[in-house]
């Protein structure tokens, strides 16, 4: 794993990389495999924008996808961490 980082903590979450665990206050949040790779790829490189090509990269072991595909993982984390993306709060998207 980059970086050495096996549990990460934000607001009242936390996700531990080694059991691919998202929780809120405690409580267990169930969530798709591919949905907590994402989470894990994101928290790993939260000091930068990460490009869709390392998401596909990462999730998807480089295989054609469709940005329908990448936007659905991203709602799905959302909703999972309680964000929207008109507020993105937690995860923050750029077009072009």
């Amino acid at each position: 794993m980059q970086g050495g980082e096996a549990v990460f903590s934000f607001e009242d979450f936390r996700f531990d990389a080694n059991t691919r665990e998202l929780a809120r206050a405690g409580e267990i949040r169930l969530v798709e495999r591919q949905v907590l790779a994402l989470l894990q790829l994101l928290l790993i490189n939260r000091d930068r924008m990460v490009t869709k090509d390392e998401i596909i990269e990462a999730i998807w072991d480089g295989r054609a996808i469709s940005d329908g595909s990448i936007n659905g993982r991203i709602k799905l984390l959302r909703k999972a961490l309680d964000d929207d993306g008109k507020q993105q709060r937690l995860i923050k998207t750029y077009h072009g």
